[in-house]
């Protein structure tokens, strides 16, 4: 496993090298460049490609060649036991190497489960929108043309997000005052652009490559540029708010 996702790795390292050299080109949207990081996520987890090759069969005058240079008894035994040895070693390491990245992943896994649930729960438990909020998320929606999600108030939360276990839900840090049109935007921009499911495929993306450098620096870059789409779109909707 831990071959394939180096080698996978490797094959990636291209397409951020391209990313990084893309964005130094005019006219390049911030949609366009998290498409390219996108890109680079999907290709650090596309599964292995397994060739089957043929071995070719001897002919019997190459085998009869074969078998008559072939060692004695005990030669193959002293050859085969100088083999093991080698081996052993080798093998342990790979086991152990593989038992450790394993038990990781797991935990790795097991801390991100329980910091879903925790934020589900939370989430769960906060109060809704209704009345004047809600009123206010719809109008600004249906301005821009966006479904409006349904909406909880959650003081402990430092700022609104989308919340995506099932259903959307935009998380506001409290009703009152009313949050300001550009702010709900943005939110909006994330959910139009289906930022929130992206949001899963970096957590799988993260369970296998933890350990991997690139994943984490293209995974900044991901948000960098998803960020500067949504204020982007915020803009275009809302000129007179340009600063």
């Amino acid at each position: 496993m831990f071959t394939w996702l180096c080698f996978n790795t490797l094959c990636a390292l291209p397409l951020a090298l391209a990313a990084l050299l893309v964005r130094r080109l005019p006219r390049v949207t911030p949609a366009v460049e998290h498409l390219l990081w996108l890109l680079v996520l999907v290709r650090l987890v596309l599964p292995p490609l397994s060739f089957d090759l043929a071995t070719p069969v001897a002919s019997s005058s190459s085998a009869a060649i074969v078998s008559s240079a072939a060692p004695g008894l005990g030669d193959v035994l002293v050859a085969r036991a100088t083999r093991l040895l080698g081996t052993n070693w080798s093998t342990w390491a790979s086991r152990g190497l593989l038992a450790l990245f394993l038990a990781t992943l797991a935990w790795v896994v097991l801390r991100e489960l329980l910091r879903v649930r925790a934020v589900e729960r939370c989430v769960r438990r906060s109060g809704g929108g209704r009345g004047r909020l809600e009123a206010h998320v719809r109008a600004v929606a249906a301005g821009l043309g966006v479904s409006a999600p349904p909406v909880r108030v959650l003081p402990e939360a430092s700022g609104p997000f989308l919340w995506n276990l099932g259903r959307p839900i935009l998380v506001l840090p409290a009703a009152e005052p009313l949050p300001a049109p550009t702010v709900l935007a943005h939110e909006l921009a994330h959910l139009r652009r289906r930022d929130h499911w992206t949001a899963w495929l970096e957590l799988l993306v993260q369970a296998l490559h933890f350990w991997n450098p690139l994943f984490w620096f293209a995974r900044r870059q991901l948000h960098r540029a998803a960020e500067l789409a949504c204020d982007q779109w915020v803009v275009a909707r809302f000129p007179a708010e340009r600063r």
